[in-house]
């Protein structure tokens, strides 16, 4: 399965200027379609660099797709003060413990 393509990326986003726009992959091929969004002050690329409000006690901490970062934010967001088990598919199931 795929996912969006870069045009409808790009569209997406520079059609939606009045918003906050945080964008993430798994893979390096989308890297150089951020750089075409318009509204940069608006942009958050999700990466390893990124202060983010959970400490990742992932072994590996680079090693953890954002993808699942993004997920596990979301959540504890969400669901702020609670412990979570996050369970996220695709092509594998996995499982992230938030506490």
């Amino acid at each position: 399965m795929r996912g969006i393509s870069n045009a409808a990326l790009v569209r997406l986003c520079n059609n939606h200027l009045d918003h906050k726009i945080i964008v993430s992959s798994v893979t390096s091929e989308f890297q150089h379609v951020f750089n075409l969004i318009e509204s940069k002050e608006r942009l958050t690329v999700l990466n390893h660099d990124l202060l983010i409000p959970i400490n990742n006690l992932y072994k590996t901490p680079k090693s953890l797709g954002t993808d699942r970062l993004a997920v596990v934010i979301g959540a504890a967001a969400t669901m702020a003060g609670q412990n979570l088990l996050v369970i996220q598919t695709g092509t594998c199931f996995t499982y992230d413990f938030i506490d």
